[in-house]
């Protein structure tokens, strides 16, 4: 809320009111001689002491003049000078100055001697002095003491004066508590929405990058080592059994009827898929068909190749790894995989 500044009224002097002008004499009025005229009734009627004791004259006693009578029966001439004093100040009241502005060219008027009988005569005396009573400059040379509008450094000064001095804004339309709450409903909304697909497309970016980082690179190194590197390998799949030979009448009672199944001979099959898969079986397979020599060929690539001074137990690794042997006690029968370069 805001208070609109209240200032005092200077204290002006009223002008001077003019004479009102004189009656203009009837036209048959002589100015050398002026008797009052009476009726005989008011003659007699009159009391004694209303009498005069001389009759009114204006010096000239009998005596008539003729220019007299002439110039009283026309009315006084004008001057021209009063005509266009008055025209002036008639355009002057037209322009709708302020009471400030009014106050402000009588104050300046006062202050260069000028006789004016009213603000806007102010005014008129001031233009006609070539003064602007409305400048900054002139109320600043009246403030300041001077007798003549500031120049140079004072007119550096009303400038400088005028510049610091609020200037007039005009009050910008601001929109209804509605439109504002509308306004900022609709901003709100947008903010969220563009939030929304932000994070959405965050997601989405990230999730193509892991997708990228751990199936697509693992895909595409394997598909080259599989088919541009990796030396193939083969495998066979032998299958045996193991029976004992005893002569018929050899086992009588309750073992002959187990003579005939797999269970007669389980033990057996254990027993050799035991050794099968032991370090001994592979000391004897090196030292038979060259198990290190065969894994550590050149031709293999690296990563399935056995270095040429390997360990035994990272040569038995890689045996268990390419010799697998399985036991099926269902029908007595070792099954084995062997998996080779050639």
């Amino acid at each position: 809320m805001t208070t609109k500044l209240v200032a005092k009224r200077f204290r002006i002097l009223k002008p001077a009111r003019p004479a009102a002008p004189a009656e203009a004499p009837p036209a048959g009025a002589v100015l050398g001689k002026i008797t009052p005229k009476r009726t005989a009734s008011a003659a007699s009627s009159a009391a004694p002491g209303d009498q005069l004791f001389f009759e009114p004259s204006d010096g000239f006693g009998d005596q008539t003049f003729a220019t007299a009578r002439k110039n009283a029966a026309e009315p006084p001439p004008t001057s021209p000078v009063s005509e266009d004093v008055a025209a002036a100040n008639e355009a002057i009241s037209r322009e709708g100055l302020t009471s400030r502005q009014l106050r402000m060219a009588r104050r300046l008027a006062q202050k260069h001697n000028l006789p004016a009988d009213s603000d806007i005569d102010a005014v008129r005396l001031l233009r006609k002095a070539g003064i602007d009573p409305f400048q900054a400059n002139s109320a600043l040379g009246v403030v300041m003491g001077g007798d003549t509008p500031p120049t140079g450094q004072s007119r550096a000064m009303a400038l400088s004066a005028k510049s610091s001095l609020p200037q007039t804004t005009k009050a910008a339309g601001v929109p209804s508590i509605e439109d504002r709450t509308a306004e900022a409903h609709i901003a709100e909304v947008t903010r969220i929405q563009r939030d929304i697909v932000r994070r959405r497309k965050q997601k989405t970016m990230q999730l193509m990058a892991r997708l990228a980082v751990f199936v697509g690179l693992p895909t595409v190194m394997a598909a080259i080592y599989f088919y541009m590197i990796a030396t193939p390998f083969y495998s066979t799949t032998p299958e045996f059994v193991i029976q004992q030979a005893e002569p018929s009448g050899a086992a009588g009672g309750l073992g002959g009827l187990l003579k005939g199944s797999p269970m007669a001979n389980s033990t057996d099959s254990i027993t050799v898929q035991g050794y099968l898969q032991s370090q001994a079986a592979m000391m004897r397979l090196d030292e038979d068909n060259g198990f290190r020599s065969h894994y550590s060929a050149p031709h293999i690539d690296v990563l399935q190749r056995l270095s040429p001074d390997a360990t035994n137990a990272a040569a038995y690794k890689k045996y268990r790894r390419n010799v697998k042997i399985s036991y099926d006690p269902t029908e007595g029968i070792i099954k084995m995989e062997v998996i080779a370069a050639d």
